[in-house]
């Protein structure tokens, strides 16, 4: 027999308060795709946080998903989806989810003061690099990151 390890009193608290639920309210045509497009909650950066769960729901309730944040950053979040209540064939084992590219990424020069930098949707992410390449490389990286 294994020795068991049971869970502490601490680690187990109510949902609402540690998980933070919400609801997004898309418009018609909305898809599954979109939402968890790396992009798609730039707006709502400030509210979210790792472990908290969405539930998004289209106008037309063609779209029924319940996602939960994995991580974030500046300009991105990246999402699972862990239910799709869907009767028009959506599987979300098939959605592809989209990527962010080195396309949506502007590497340049910041002047003296904050030396080559990457900026994202129009926020600087990271600067202070000595050169282009190196802020490449922070770009790629901040990419993959966002991409999981």
């Amino acid at each position: 027999m294994t020795n068991l390890v049971k869970i502490t009193d601490t680690r187990f608290t109510p949902s609402d308060y540690k998980i933070g639920r919400y609801t997004a309210d898309v418009p018609t045509g909305t898809t599954l795709q979109d939402v968890l497009h790396p992009e798609y909650f730039g707006n709502c950066l400030d509210k979210m946080r790792p472990g908290m769960e969405i539930t998004v729901l289209s106008e037309d309730m063609a779209l029924d998903a319940r996602l939960r944040v994995l991580t974030t950053s500046k300009t991105t979040a990246k999402l699972r989806v862990l239910d799709v209540y869907a009767g028009d064939g959506v599987n979300a084992n098939e959605t592809e989810i989209p990527k962010l590219t080195l396309e949506n990424i502007e590497v340049g020069w910041g002047g003296p003061n904050h030396k080559w930098r990457f900026v994202h949707a129009g926020n600087v992410v990271e600067h202070g690099f000595a050169t282009e390449g190196e802020a490449k490389e922070a770009a790629e990286a901040y990419i993959n990151k966002a991409n999981g």
